[in-house]
């Protein structure tokens, strides 16, 4: 994704606007595909419906059955992956 500081490029392959759940995995797969990617969103990543939804996976275990475990389990360590693999992007 080209940035300049927090500011977007004024042109790119492809332009995503909102940058939610699905937004930002579909500018990050364009991306790792080698496409110059605007994300433009309102407000924060993240900060809209994705947000506010209680479909997010957490990391409690209360009352869990083993494979819900380990969904939540392989989903937070893709999480940290992306984290690292992310690491500084966007930043000026």
């Amino acid at each position: 994704m080209t940035m300049a500081g927090n500011v977007p490029s004024t042109s790119a392959d492809v332009m995503v606007v909102g940058a939610g759940i699905v937004g930002a995995s579909v500018a990050y797969h364009l991306a790792r595909g080698g496409a110059d990617v605007v994300l433009l969103d309102r407000s924060l990543p993240g900060a809209g419906a994705t947000g506010d939804s209680f479909a997010w996976i957490g990391r409690g275990t209360a009352g869990a059955a083993p494979e819900q475990l380990l969904l939540r389990r392989n989903v937070f360590e893709d999480y940290l992956r992306l984290e690292r693999e992310l690491a500084g992007m966007g930043e000026g």
